[in-house]
């Protein structure tokens, strides 16, 4: 049996160990958690024959161009025809993670010799709030497999050449989009490192000719349903709601989750009444906050990548919750007037115990962030290969899009779809530290 076939069964089998005890203690019901219930809505109706819509409080199901369609499909099926179904449906997210794992090795595989590629793979895998993840009733491990399938099949086929490999890539490319629509952008990234690769435009048109003929399915659904062929009509859903809460915030130093503060006021109102596109907001944000949209994406960007995520673990009931806990607890705290008394009740709502988890997490996250800095710097400066370029440019991609959609509102769980990335970065980081960087087989593709 080969090491990726014996790495990939016993992720897999320490995943189902995992389950099984979560289950166990905490009981199958808990494996629903926050958006969790919109999929599995959604799901339902699919299979009573509602199609891809929302049950309504009067009986009447509208249409949703917001969710993407693979997961609730997903759920949907297994909730409708398989006994002890959410068990089931995250026995093939252990699964899914297993084959992630193997990947992640492969990918770090090309920067980083076994033993730091094995470590970064297991770190990924296991890491507290990636294991709790990757059991939830969520879509973001198939959409982190699915991206690491398009990562892989890329950095071959700038490797080889082959259609074949550039055909799987953009095949990949369009399941994730179909899980979450936050890849549909990564074609740009992936016309951009082919261009830089073979300076033709022949093969990046023709993947986005190929993945326009995979999604053109769901455009056409949804042309029929909601009167457009966009794959999601979350536009400016984010940017002119959590975006604009965290520059107007910032603008006044108000409570950025304190949304009763300034969503009734003029400024708020009249803002939201121009956010006619992505584009439209964003030059807004530019033009009238400079400052304020440069604070908020930067505080924004440092709650994204130190935030532990610990906190959700110890969630307490709504009477008794001092907000939501990571906003107090990371960077955008220091926006408040009123920070010190607003972090110094979120440290008193928890016990001795969590609070120590938390402050692991946090300098855990913390130095993987900046040994990741120091190992993205290295690949684009002096290793200048297309294979680290995709990477930072990734990762890069998936901060941008968050942070600037998100606002303050970012959390750990957004960050997961780079993870393994930045344990890739951190772990050259390290090795760059060491003086013991360099002795690395050839990267798969390069200049």
């Amino acid at each position: 049996m080969s090491f990726e076939k014996k790495l990939f069964f016993s992720v897999l089998i320490f995943k189902i160990i995992i389950l099984a005890l979560f289950v166990g203690y905490f009981g199958s019901e808990k494996l629903v958690w926050s958006d969790s219930t919109d999929y599995l809505k959604i799901g339902r109706n699919i299979f009573l024959g509602e199609g891809f819509s929302n049950p309504v409080s009067d009986g009447i199901s509208t249409p949703n161009t917001i969710r993407m369609p693979l997961y609730p499909f997903f759920v949907g099926f297994f909730d409708t025809f398989m006994p002890y179904w959410l068990v089931v449906v995250s026995i093939f997210q252990a699964a899914a993670a297993a084959a992630a794992a193997v990947l992640v090795y492969m990918i770090a595989s090309i920067f980083l010799g076994h033993s730091y590629a094995l470590a970064v793979s297991v770190i990924a895998s296991f890491e507290p709030l990636i294991s709790v993840i990757h059991m939830l009733i969520m879509p973001e491990t198939f959409l982190m497999l699915f991206i690491l399938l398009w990562m892989w099949f890329l950095l071959k086929h700038l490797k080889n050449g082959d259609a074949a490999s550039l055909a799987f890539s953009v095949l990949f490319l369009a399941l994730a989009i179909y899980t979450k629509s936050i890849a549909l952008y990564l074609i740009l990234l992936t016309i951009i490192i082919m261009l830089v690769k073979r300076r033709q435009l022949a093969k990046p048109l023709l993947a986005v000719l190929l993945l326009f003929i995979l999604l053109a399915p769901w455009m056409v659904y949804n042309k029929m349903r909601a009167g457009t062929f966009a794959m999601t009509t979350d536009d400016v859903g984010n940017l002119c709601s959590w975006e604009l809460a965290a520059v107007i915030s910032t603008k006044y130093r108000l409570d950025s989750t304190d949304w009763l503060l300034f969503m009734n006021s003029p400024e708020f109102l009249d803002v939201t009444s121009r956010c006619a596109g992505t584009f439209q907001a964003l030059r807004i944000f530019i033009r009238e906050y400079p400052k304020e949209f440069f604070i908020s994406t930067a505080l924004s960007t440092a709650a994204l990548l130190t935030n532990d995520g610990y906190s959700v673990f110890f969630k307490k009931p709504a009477s008794e919750q001092v907000k939501p806990h990571h906003n107090y607890l990371t960077p955008p705290v220091f926006v408040n007037r009123d920070w010190r008394a607003k972090a110094y009740a979120a440290i008193q709502e928890m016990n001795s115990v969590e609070l120590a988890a938390i402050f692991v997490g946090k300098i855990l996250w913390f130095f993987v962030t900046l040994l990741s800095i120091v190992g993205a710097v290295h690949l684009l400066l002096r290793r200048r290969s297309l294979d680290g370029l995709l990477l930072v440019l990734f990762a890069l991609y998936i901060i941008g899009a968050t942070t600037i959609s998100t606002g303050y509102g970012v959390g750990a769980r957004l960050r997961y779809p780079i993870d393994p990335i930045l344990i890739i970065f951190a772990a050259i980081g390290v090795q760059l530290i060491w003086g013991k960087y360099g002795s690395v087989k050839k990267p798969i593709s390069g200049n």
